[in-house]
């Protein structure tokens, strides 16, 4: 896109590929917007049911009794939705917000100095790898998986400078709307402290303390309604074989595969033995991704490979819920694995540097 030289064009063609995400997105789940809309699980039994019961005042803190974390954008949408739709149109409401807070990833794409900019066909591949991500069905179009999407922001914002004072702004903002809409853009907080004590640049330091802010903030509030459930018992061949699992077999081979190597965790598993498989296609998987992009010597890449890093390893260790078969249901809990195609993103570039370049 930097090759566009008139600014109108250019502008015009961030916007258009803003549109274009909103429109495959939409596009996805066709029969949500010709139905009249949904809600997603806890969006309708807790959020919403908490903003036909409550006060603004309440429902905007909402905590879910099985989440153990505050997620702002869930209750404010569901509020917003009561009181702009009303009962019969509310679904239709938060289906818009939803979309809007999803559509920021590509926002801080087409605004932030990011390598792919060098080229419109690899912008418009970036967009497009944002919303066609596989398996991660769940995380659409509702108010309660959209701090994922929200994370996806956090840490694009964490890789690259805005390339306007204005969109630094916002970029403090959407962090602060990001880390009180679930826990998965704290998980963020040592990778902007990091950036903030080496690069002592003012708005990095403030978006760190955004982001430290929320982190204490859900911190407390997990303290406050603890979840013993989450991350017990779970030992390092455990995280890594449904890791391997769920975003490199899955996403990377298809079902059928993934099938055959969920059977075969499940028996190594009930036998006792040890989960040699999984760690092993972990560390080679994120190890060659790794070793290419340290050799492009992009920090930019490189903060977003540990962003990815950071999301895969702690948004499913604290996903965990006590049952390792319970993780071998191929088709459940993709939303945990949505973040971490944040770590794909420099796989691609990377793989596609030369034709970046040229």
């Amino acid at each position: 896109m930097d090759g566009i030289r008139n600014d109108v064009a250019r502008r015009v063609l961030s916007v258009l590929l803003v549109v274009a995400f909103a429109a495959v997105v939409l596009a996805r789940i066709p029969s949500i917007e010709m139905h009249g809309g949904r809600f997603w699980a806890e969006e309708g039994t807790v959020y919403f049911s908490s903003a036909w019961h409550r006060p603004w005042y309440v429902t905007w803190f909402t905590v879910a009794a099985d989440a153990g974390y505050w997620n702002f954008a869930a209750g404010f949408g569901t509020w917003l939705a009561l009181k702009w739709g009303g009962v019969l149109h509310a679904p239709m409401v938060t289906i818009a917000f939803a979309l809007l807070i999803q559509c920021l990833p590509v926002y801080v794409i087409v605004t932030h100095e990011f390598p792919w900019r060098r080229s419109v066909i690899a912008t418009v591949v970036a967009v497009l790898f944002c919303a066609i991500p596989p398996v991660t069905g769940e995380v659409w179009l509702n108010t309660i998986t959209s701090q994922f999407h929200l994370a996806l922001a956090a840490a694009l914002i964490y890789a690259a400078p805005p390339r306007r004072v204005a969109f630094a702004v916002l970029d403090c903002a959407i962090l602060a709307f990001a880390v009180i809409s679930g826990p998965a853009t704290s998980f963020l907080m040592p990778l902007f402290v990091i950036a903030a004590v080496i690069g002592r640049q003012r708005i990095v330091m403030v978006e760190a303390a955004i982001v430290f802010a929320g982190f204490c903030i859900q911190l407390t509030v997990f303290l406050l309604y603890p979840l013993a459930e989450r991350g017990s018992h779970f030992g390092p061949g455990e995280l890594l074989s449904v890791i391997s699992l769920h975003v490199v077999v899955l996403q990377m081979l298809g079902l059928v595969l993934a099938r055959d190597f969920a059977a075969y965790l499940h028996a190594v598993h009930h036998a006792g033995a040890w989960l040699w498989a999984g760690p092993l296609i972990f560390v080679a998987f994120y190890g060659v991704i790794g070793w290419g992009i340290f050799r492009t010597r992009s920090v930019v890449l490189l903060r977003l490979f540990a962003a990815g890093l950071v999301f895969v390893l702690v948004s499913f260790y604290e996903a965990w819920a006590g049952s390792f078969i319970g993780f071998m249901h191929l088709l459940s809990g993709g939303r945990y694995g949505f973040a971490p195609e944040v770590s794909r993103l420099p796989s691609f570039l990377y793989r596609t540097e030369g034709f970046v370049e040229n």
